[in-house]
């Protein structure tokens, strides 16, 4: 994913700047941005909710910042980790249908059928 664009904000230099160093604010501005923790003063470690085509998952992540030209400018490097493991209770089933879920994947043999529209969680939920 590359991010590319400007924008122009009414505030000083120094306050942007501030801002665009803040974990908090970078995860609001990131797409899919979920948390991020600073590590040091140019690295960050961020997890992310990122949808690419219908697979939707949880990635864990390093930010780097690099070229950095305070308070002009930086590069933003993302490396993600993989996906991260989605426990079954995570995806917000209705205790209900959870507990049918579970009963049939205990089964030794069977199968388990998953339908519903586009954006329904299908592959979530088999990831889970």
């Amino acid at each position: 994913m590359q991010l590319t664009g400007s924008h122009i904000f009414d505030a000083p230099r120094a306050v942007v700047w501030e801002a665009l160093m803040d974990p908090t604010v970078l995860a609001k501005a990131l797409p899919g941005g979920d948390r991020i923790e600073r590590v040091s003063q140019t690295e960050y470690r961020a997890g992310m909710n990122v949808r690419i085509g219908p697979v939707q998952g949880k990635f864990q992540g390093k930010i780097e910042l690099e070229d950095v030209n305070e308070p002009e400018s930086y590069v933003m490097k993302v490396n993600g980790q993989g996906a991260v493991r989605l426990e079954l209770a995570e995806i917000g089933l209705p205790a209900p249908i959870e507990a049918g879920v579970r009963e049939v994947i205990r089964r030794p043999n069977g199968i388990l059928v998953v339908t519903g529209p586009t954006g329904s969680g299908k592959t979530t939920t088999l990831y889970s």
